[in-house]
């Protein structure tokens, strides 16, 4: 009997902890069912599709490693080399236009100086503010699918993948 009563009091005083912890702790609140965020392709200024998830938009560099010194005291020193620019996916998307098609087109046709365009990728939050901005350096469309959406004549994109010449956060 001792011993259960031993195990009561040890749960209590932890549920009482949870709890005094758990009021401590702010909540976080999602936003409601129906709004989601956002991300919208801007291509010369004009919005071209909006899209549910977008990944690559992260800045690397390589490392050069160099040896210094003599045998026993021996240090490699990092030091940061080339600048990568990684591939920006973007997908699920939604567009009433055809401009991402004819984007991916010239690059078909072979017309690469054509097809470099500065364009920003915008992150929308609930109440359509912006959250962050990116400005991505000549990009060009290396892989597009796509495919029609009922008979709305709107165009899912179901995944744009760009190359560029470099990502810059603007906001």
């Amino acid at each position: 009997m001792k011993l259960e009563m031993k195990q009561l009091t040890f749960v209590a005083i932890l549920a009482a902890v949870v709890a005094h912890t758990c009021a401590q702790v702010p909540v976080v609140r999602m936003p409601a069912q129906g709004v989601a965020l956002s991300w919208t392709l801007e291509v010369d200024g004009i919005n071209l599709a909006n899209f549910q998830r977008v990944t690559g938009l992260d800045s690397e560099a390589e490392v050069i490693e160099r040896r210094m010194g003599a045998n026993s005291k021996l240090i490699i020193q990092r030091t940061p080399g080339q600048v990568k620019s990684p591939r920006i996916v973007l997908r699920r998307g939604l567009t009433l236009n055809d401009k991402l098609a004819k984007w991916r087109g010239q690059i078909e046709r072979g017309l690469i100086g054509q097809s470099l365009k500065s364009c920003s990728i915008a992150h929308y939050g609930p109440g359509m503010q912006v959250l962050a901005r990116y400005v991505v350096k000549s990009a060009w469309p290396s892989k597009y699918q796509a495919r029609p959406v009922g008979k709305t004549g709107r165009i899912g994109i179901l995944e744009l993948d760009l190359d560029n010449r470099g990502i810059t956060r603007t906001q």
